[in-house]
């Protein structure tokens, strides 16, 4: 069962959007952002989105420079940085707003089947719902969380997936395995991003 949550007691440490930082769950030019990054090399912070996304976005006015580009076995990531600084907070957002709801990122972490994922877009903002399937393959794409129910819309890719203070990926698009079952949400996996591009994992401080 698909369910839109909106704002508990313990998640706020925030109340709305600000453009002295770039942060996960904002609505970019075109699609939304996901999690914050930084190499464990060289220290090096960027944002994300969806590798799909395209090569021109921006962030409250501010351009975005594009460092690293996939879509394909690993999933469907893009890293980026703007003029501003990568925080590791993201906006989990409400039923009905994006921009709101600050929280801290403590870890990066993998999902499992049945438990609880929300993510945070632009257009249909929170949602949340179980996870049916933590691995799959769809086209060209693969190790993407398949989702119990559909879970965006179109400017969503891209939207940081979490539960709780924990990200899990990025919002991918949908799947539908045959045409008389149930199009479902797939979400790109974090845990792919050092495996696409080494030393680079979800930013925590």
């Amino acid at each position: 069962m698909k369910v839109t949550v909106g704002v508990s007691s313990f998640e706020e440490i925030h109340e709305d959007d600000t453009s002295s930082s770039h942060y996960g769950g904002e609505a970019l030019s075109s699609c939304s952002s996901g999690p914050a990054f930084r190499n464990t090399s060289s220290g090096a912070r960027r944002g994300s989105t969806a590798g799909h996304c395209g090569d021109t976005l921006s962030d409250d006015g501010d351009s975005l420079t594009k460092t690293h580009d996939y879509d394909g076995h690993w999933g469907d990531w893009q890293l980026h940085y703007g003029p501003d600084w990568e925080s590791d907070n993201f906006y989990s957002g409400s039923a009905t707003s994006t921009e709101v709801n600050w929280r801290d990122t403590a870890s990066g972490g993998i999902p499992v089947a049945g438990q609880a994922l929300c993510k945070n877009g632009k257009a249909s903002h929170k949602t949340c719902a179980d996870v049916l399937n933590p691995s799959i393959c769809n086209g060209g794409n693969c190790f993407l969380i398949e989702m119990e129910e559909d879970m965006g819309d179109t400017g969503d890719s891209g939207g940081v997936v979490f539960y709780s203070y924990t990200v899990y990926g990025n919002h991918e698009g949908g799947y539908q395995s045959w045409f008389w079952t149930p199009y479902r949400g797939t979400f790109s996996r974090q845990d792919s991003v050092h495996e696409i591009w080494n030393h680079w994992y979800v930013a925590t401080t």
